[in-house]
């Protein structure tokens, strides 16, 4: 029997329930139920740190805690898997980037680490276009789904009648409004939101995900709703993938259902009526079939196992005691002084992006608002104005003023 591996996990954030967070959750489990020590670190914990706990995975917020050195670190995002590699200098680690926009999904190029991951095709690109990382270096494996975690749908009937935006990014405003009023040019009876921006966080999705018969959704969401059963729309308020069907599934998933699909369609209300007529209850079970075999969550942890123990026999060099004491204090400068004021100024410009996107979408609705009250207006007084009744009863007297204050 092999020696259990203590893996090191690191990631940006363990506190809500959002993409890479559930990705460092479920490997963790995944590598407990093959025999191994997965260890979580990350210097923002909540809910999910608090949910590694339960499943009995230590959770760290400083690595001094950790007294015994891991086989292997597997980092998630720069600062966190630089605080790592510098703490344990002689460990050997992987890289798996998991963002194509930001500079905390960046890859470091780093001696010890001895394999780069990409989760798609394009990240993949990502890593190779990154200066100073070899290219023999660099593989992909592609997301994954638990399937103890989803039920699955029993069959899909062939109108819609329920459909979903399952998306932490979806906010009420403009852009849900164009999804609702093409749904419902479509004879869709109800359409539901989960997400972060609408206040609405399901915890266990993959429980619920079988009510639907149709999910607008776009990366992890996509892929577990099509494990699920459900017809999906691959499609977020930057653009429209499409209707995934067998025909372009492979394509969708090489890409993780994301940004490169994206680019099929402007995200128009016209757009997502022409997709939603594409539903086809057999297409969408074929899509579900290949993805429950080709997304399984034992067959990511395999390639994972099988790269930690190739990187791990090649070792790294061992470095001399004065060596890693000078690796560690860079290592607490970065978890202590750096890694704290970078990300306060990253929070700092999301909160303020999002504040002005709320402003903007409430200045729109203002706009229309407004327009429908000066057409409204107009009709009014059109009718008063060829209206000798109006006149008489003294009405257009009382509408005047109101038609001066809206000019």
């Amino acid at each position: 029997m092999k020696k259990p591996l203590r893996v090191l996990i690191t990631n940006n954030s363990l506190d809500q329930r959002s993409g890479t967070e559930l990705y460092v959750k479920e490997l963790a489990l995944a590598l407990i139920k093959a025999g191994h020590l997965p260890i979580a670190y990350s210097q923002v914990l909540g809910e999910v740190a608090d949910e590694l706990k339960q499943m009995t995975v230590p959770v760290l917020n400083n690595l001094h805690d950790l007294r015994e050195p891991p086989d292997i670190i597997q980092g998630h995002h720069h600062l966190e898997t630089m605080t790592a590699l510098l703490h344990f200098p002689s460990t050997p680690a992987i890289f798996v980037c998991h963002e194509w926009v930001g500079w905390m999904g960046n890859p470091p190029s780093y001696p010890t680490i001895g394999r780069y991951i990409g989760v798609s095709n394009l990240l993949r690109e990502k890593i190779l276009t990154s200066s100073g990382i070899d290219p023999q270096l660099v593989d992909v494996i592609y997301s994954f789904v638990d399937p103890s975690k989803v039920v699955q749908k029993k069959s899909l009937p062939e109108k819609i009648r329920k459909a979903l935006v399952f998306n932490n990014h979806a906010r009420e405003g403009e852009a849900l409004e164009t999804i609702r009023s093409a749904c419902s040019h479509c004879g869709i009876e109800q359409l539901d939101v989960i997400g972060a921006g609408v206040g609405n966080v399901v915890k266990e999705p993959g429980k619920v995900l079988h009510e639907y018969d149709l999910v607008f959704g776009i990366a992890r969401s996509a892929l577990e709703a099509a494990f699920a059963g459900c017809a999906v729309i691959s499609a977020d308020f930057t653009g429209i993938g499409g209707m995934v069907t067998t025909a372009n599934v492979q394509e969708f998933r090489s890409y993780n259902f994301a940004i490169r699909n994206l680019q099929n369609f402007a995200f128009t209300e016209e757009n997502l009526v022409n997709e939603i007529r594409k539903y086809n209850p057999e297409e969408s079970e074929g899509v579900s079939k290949w993805i429950r075999i080709d997304a399984d969550i034992e067959k990511a942890v395999d390639r994972y196992l099988t790269i930690y123990r190739e990187v791990i026999s090649r070792g790294t060099n061992k470095v001399s005691s004065e060596g890693e004491s000078i690796a560690r204090h860079t290592s607490d400068y970065l978890r202590t002084i750096v890694s704290p004021q970078i990300k306060a100024m990253h929070k700092g410009l999301l909160h303020y992006i999002k504040e002005n996107a709320l402003l903007d979408d409430k200045i729109k609705a203002l706009e229309l608002r407004n327009a429908q009250l000066e057409k409204e207006t107009a009709q009014i007084a059109a009718s008063a104005n060829h209206c000798p009744e109006t006149k008489e009863k003294g009405l257009w007297k009382r509408i005047k003023p109101l038609l001066s204050k809206q000019s």
